[in-house]
């Protein structure tokens, strides 16, 4: 009854916390460059951790899920407008492979250690 009377509040298209946790879990990475139902969805996975909903069972994870969920309606409620910023996600960016000088350095220093 009391999660009946928090979706009647919440604005059009904001999921149910269940509905917002399987979004969660089930997009694929990069999280980031999805779509997302409510740009709170994204948010909320983020903080609960992409580990923690991908490897813990439903038991653990959706309360956890849950409470950061709700705080984020509750801001969404008196009127917060949130976005996923895009660019600070740095996990779909490939690293700077290293110059042939240090990768070389890097290998004398491996062969030294198992000689």
């Amino acid at each position: 009854m009391i999660e009946a009377c928090k979706v009647t509040d919440m604005p059009e298209g904001v999921p149910t916390a269940r509905e917002a946790y399987i979004e969660a879990c089930t997009k694929p990475s990069p999280k980031v460059k999805q779509r997302w139902s409510n740009p709170i969805v994204y948010l909320s996975g983020r903080d609960s951790g992409w580990y923690l909903l991908s490897n813990a069972p439903e038991y653990q994870a959706l309360p956890v899920f849950t409470a950061i969920y709700e705080g984020y309606c509750k801001a969404l409620l008196v009127g917060e407008t949130f976005e996923i910023n895009k660019t600070a996600d740095a996990t779909g960016s490939r690293p700077t492979p290293a110059s042939e000088a240090v990768s070389e350095e890097q290998l004398k220093k491996l062969k030294q250690l198992f000689g």
